[in-house]
């Protein structure tokens, strides 16, 4: 991605000199104020040594204007350059708005702050101080709050200091070198013209979700360039299928564990979220999901939050989702023995039984296929699992029919739904409740605040079978 582009400085130049026409002294463009910068051979020869060897070094991963302008302050404005550096993250905070009004007064106490660095700064130097001033604008444009130079012609660049990924570009050319191993600009680019082209889709997954660099870098040039002519357009099927590896290889590495949890997820779904208006998103969501039931239930559940409720999906094509998911359900549950079908739900997370029912919610609406009654087929095989594996499906039980809480932990209290329970096992409620009762060697997997029910909602069938009331205020604790 060459950033060299003589043409646009010679543009720049003759917008200079017509708005500089206008309105005299308070504007200029960089490459002017540059040549009034460096005002001697020694300071000309030193700065372009300089950046030819820092660009054959970096040539592509940072902005050559900003490279120029930087190394320019740095042999000829030694301080400003050094308050630049230090600075660079203030300066980008003031490009952002909407202070809530107990933050002005801080906000106010830190340009104040800034404002005598720089003064302190530009008195250190014996260069062309509205240079500097004109050159410190251009790399971010807020920096009239502290300078006060009103500068009325922007440079709008992509690498830019001043950007997202400010830090990384300052510190590449205060070095005059990118950090061993660093993520190239460059590479990033190279593998969204892949993907728009249907290739390498493997590798990129896995150096996205694999690499929090990586994907941060592939997320902010994704955004950035989406919409460039220049640029190839990554198709909603190419972005999906990347999506799809992603996804499993995602899944590999959190294994047991909740995807939301592992470090680059949240970026493969704001990468996802750039195809969820396309055609066919919702035929592949559903099958991202419908595809890993029975053996990955949990990862289908947790999916179902991640590509519908996350990407807020409407009603009705939620429920046609949600009708697909119950019949595949339904198709792959029943053959199975009582254990196989216990050993499709994780003993480590027992929530994933709830998630599939009734996903998040205590109402059962039928549209969204959340009534107990649309899963009525289940309960045999429920009761006859809960029989032979309690120490995985008790668990999964219990968040299903109960209350219980406070939140987060330690859980002190649970109540059992009764009419839930009812209207799920008709006959076979007091089967389940004595099943509830029996003890049993918890699953070691098992969280240890979720292991406190146990002992507590056994406490509770017993008094339900006895007729008596259960115990305990729900008001505080809900789940």
């Amino acid at each position: 991605m060459s950033r060299n582009r003589p043409r646009k400085l010679l543009a720049e130049l003759e917008t200079s000199r017509l708005a500089g026409d206008m309105f005299g002294h308070r504007t200029g463009a960089w490459p002017a104020a540059l040549g009034d910068l460096l005002d001697t051979p020694r300071a000309l020869k030193f700065t372009l040594s300089s950046v030819i060897k820092s660009w054959e070094k970096m040539s592509g991963e940072v902005d050559i204007d900003e490279l120029i302008i930087l190394t320019a302050l740095r042999f000829r404005a030694g301080p400003a350059f050094s308050f630049v550096v230090s600075r660079a993250w203030d300066m980008r905070l003031l490009a952002k708005h909407g202070a809530r009004e107990d933050d002005k007064a801080e906000r106010e106490r830190q340009l104040e702050e800034l404002r005598s660095e720089w003064k302190d700064a530009l008195s250190k130097t014996d260069a062309n101080r509205f240079a500097v001033e004109i050159l410190v604008s251009d790399l971010f444009p807020a920096a009239y709050l502290v300078t006060g130079r009103t500068k009325w012609l922007h440079s709008n660049r992509l690498q830019s200091v001043a950007s997202s990924r400010g830090d990384i570009y300052i510190g590449r050319i205060a070095a005059g070198e990118l950090p061993r191993n660093t993520v190239r600009d460059q590479t990033v680019l190279r593998f969204l013209h892949s993907v728009a082209e249907g290739h390498d889709l493997e590798v990129f997954a896995k150096r996205f979700v694999s690499s929090r660099e990586f994907a941060d870098t592939t997320i902010f040039f994704d955004d950035a360039v989406r919409n460039w002519p220049t640029e190839p357009t990554i198709a909603v099927a190419a972005r999906l299928s990347a999506a799809s590896a992603m996804i499993r290889v995602a899944s590999e590495e959190a294994g047991d564990g909740l995807l939301y949890q592992h470090p680059t997820f949240h970026l493969v779904k704001h990468w996802i979220a750039s195809a969820n208006q396309g055609d066919n998103y919702l035929e592949w969501a559903t099958h991202e999901i419908v595809s890993r039931i029975p053996k990955e239930l949990m990862r289908a559940t947790e999916l179902y939050f991640d590509l519908f409720r996350d990407m807020r999906v409407g009603i009705v094509d939620q429920s046609r989702a949600r009708g697909q998911i119950l019949e595949k359900a339904k198709e792959s549950f029943v053959p199975l023995s009582s254990t196989d079908f216990a050993k499709c739900f994780p003993a480590n997370f027992p929530y994933t039984l709830s998630h599939l029912v009734r996903l998040d919610k205590q109402s059962h609406g039928p549209p969204m296929r959340l009534r107990l009654a649309d899963w009525s087929w289940l309960a045999t095989k429920l009761l006859k699992g809960i029989e032979k594996r309690p120490d995985i499906l008790i668990p999964h039980s219990l968040a299903l029919f109960g209350t219980f809480g406070p939140q987060p932990g330690p859980f002190s209290f649970y109540r059992f739904r009764d009419e839930d329970v009812s209207s799920f096992f008709g006959s076979g409620r007091d089967t389940f409740y004595q099943l509830i009762q029996r003890p049993f060697t918890p699953s070691p997997a098992l969280d240890p605040n979720f292991a406190l029910l146990l002992p507590l909602s056994a406490q509770q069938a017993g008094r339900i079978l006895a007729g008596e009331p259960q115990m305990g205020d729900p008001a505080d604790t809900q789940y």
